[in-house]
């Protein structure tokens, strides 16, 4: 079960990176509008959400694993170790709600932000409706990354969510669920006798290529509506230059539609730079 966890928590590396990347941003964007940016509840809030998921994951798969195997004789002290982690992790959610109550912060819209965050991952990790979360785990991590996690980085500083936050959650929001689903192509490839329930499989290779770009042309419209409407584009014109970026990842999808071999590799990286130089020279662009 260890070895099971630790490559299901492997598998979730760009999620957890690219969901403090949100995090920071809004923490980062609302620095301009409060003099004392508040570091404590900073970490505590990115701790409790990384505690709060790796808890649920860990609970779902030790109720897997309980319900798949009899109880024996002689097991309680082998059940009890793997219990253990879950403790911990639950010591470490009660101490960070303890500093962010103590801050007064974790009041109000933020309870319903960590409230959503929370469904969303059960409803990604519950063995009842695995099916159907298998195919829209793109869409879910997404919306956990944004607008949920970038405007609880917003709210944890005390500051009120404004129209701007909430467009400049559009791109980052279509740019992460872009790079999920190109994602998925090399992941199908590696392993596709474990992904028999995911996007590729279920809706063709052809469909997931245009759902892709779709979500590319949506998160550069997005991305045009923010910089217009919000006047930043002085300082943050550079995040045009992300396109250049996702055109390669657009082409190698188009080689594969075409029935040519793509760089899955290359894929792969485009995939993760796309999204990750959105976040940092958005919040680069802001700090200087």
């Amino acid at each position: 079960m260890k070895t099971f966890f630790v490559k299901d928590i492997k598998d979730d590396g760009f999620f957890f990176i690219v969901a403090f990347g949100s995090y920071l941003t809004g923490s980062f964007l609302s620095k301009a509008a409060v003099k004392n940016w508040d570091f404590v509840a900073f970490i505590a809030g990115i701790i409790l959400f990384y505690a709060m998921h790796i808890a649920q994951r860990y609970s779902q798969m030790l109720g897997n694993k309980n319900r798949s195997r009899p109880y024996r004789k002689g097991e309680s002290s082998h059940k009890a170790q793997h219990y253990f982690p879950l403790m911990v992790l639950l010591a470490i959610i009660l101490t960070c709600s303890y500093f962010l109550l103590q801050r007064q912060v974790l009041i109000g819209i933020n309870l319903i932000w960590i409230g959503l965050i929370f469904l969303l991952t059960f409803i990604q990790t519950n063995n009842q409706i695995i099916h159907i979360s298998e195919l829209i785990d793109w869409l879910i991590k997404s919306l956990i990354i944004s607008p949920l996690l970038l405007v609880f980085g917003v709210s944890l500083q005390a500051v009120p969510i404004s129209s701007e936050h909430y467009l400049l959650a559009m791109p980052l929001f279509f740019l992460s669920a872009a790079s999920f689903v190109a994602l998925e192509f090399p992941m199908y490839a590696k392993r596709p006798e474990e992904r028999k329930s995911t996007l590729i499989p279920k809706t063709g290779i052809h469909q997931t290529i245009n759902l892709h770009n779709i979500l590319i042309l949506l998160s550069y419209l997005s991305l045009g509506a923010y910089l217009y409407f919000s006047g930043s584009f002085h300082y943050q014109w550079t995040l045009l230059l992300i396109p250049l970026i996702s055109l390669v990842e657009m082409y190698q999808l188009h080689r594969l539609s075409l029935g040519m071999k793509p760089n899955y590799r290359l894929i792969k990286a485009t995939a993760y730079l796309q999204t990750l130089s959105f976040i940092y020279l958005f919040v680069f662009n802001t700090l200087i």
